[in-house]
């Protein structure tokens, strides 16, 4: 029997293939044309904020029905940060019609489905050839569960070092498994006992301290303010001094700390 990682990359890679990657909304709606998904298309385009560049509106009762599938219409950030969002919003519109079992805690349903989505984009975005470093979305769930994921029994992404290979191994609960049921994963996240201050000091401080101009550029990149443009320098200095003041006071809410935290696991390893 084949490979189910395997099978599962194949199977993206199928469907991206002859894809237009110079335009978002054609890029959409091609990898959405499936019997699964094509109910989503003509995509919309509408103003999502600043802060939001996707969203798929779904309901969920004992499935997930997905109704719509939107990208933001003021979208400033660079073109290959656009084709990231739209595999992120891709994987979430793959749970269309799966069984869902976040009732108990939404919160703790989301964190992994909203972990296996962006891994899974960086996953896609390497496959098709893309290599440009990007700061990851959903960072602060990012720092607790991947971690977390590598220590598990038996774990399937104990081999996993940075962020695209965790997506490797989710790519297949949508591309082959067919999966929004993360509950249990989630629990035995939650059991793995692990400070994740003392995580971050032992195994990062040094390296975000030494470049933290540096990460700081990446961050800087990913910022969808039209004033980051007035006055760059000074920009990426506000960054520089959000993200010591997250170490200093030792904020993993804050996103100085934890998009740092993220771009240098990324870097270096997820230990």
């Amino acid at each position: 029997m084949a490979d189910k990682n395997i099978m599962a990359r194949r199977k993206f890679l199928h469907m991206a293939l002859k894809a237009n990657y110079k335009v978002r909304v054609h890029l959409s709606e091609h990898l959405l044309n499936t019997p699964r998904t094509n109910h989503l298309i003509p995509i919309n385009i509408s103003d999502l904020g600043l802060s939001t560049f996707g969203e798929c509106f779904a309901t969920m009762t004992h499935i997930v029905t997905i109704e719509s599938y939107t990208l933001s219409n003021a979208d400033i950030r660079p073109p290959y940060y656009q084709i990231k969002t739209v595999f992120h919003e891709f994987y979430h519109a793959r749970m269309h019609n799966l069984v869902y079992d976040g009732h108990s805690n939404y919160n703790r349903w989301l964190a992994m489905e909203e972990t296996a989505a962006e891994t899974a984009a960086h996953a896609m975005y390497r496959l098709i050839g893309l290599k440009q470093e990007l700061n990851p979305a959903y960072g602060h769930y990012l720092v607790q569960l991947l971690p977390r994921l590598k220590r598990l029994e038996k774990s399937e992404f104990k081999n996993c070092l940075h962020i695209h290979q965790f997506g490797l191994k989710f790519l297949k609960y949508r591309f082959s498994e067919n999966t929004a049921s993360w509950m249990s994963l989630m629990e035995s996240c939650v059991k793995i006992k692990l400070d994740i201050i003392d995580y971050a000091f032992v195994n990062y401080r040094d390296y975000v301290y030494a470049n933290t101009q540096e990460i700081a550029s990446i961050i800087w990149e990913s910022e969808n303010d039209p004033d980051k443009f007035a006055d760059k320098n000074a920009y990426i200095q506000y960054i520089a001094d959000d993200i010591i003041y997250g170490w200093e006071n030792k904020e993993i809410t804050y996103p100085g700390m934890y998009n740092s935290l993220c771009i240098a696991m990324n870097r270096i390893g997820v230990k």
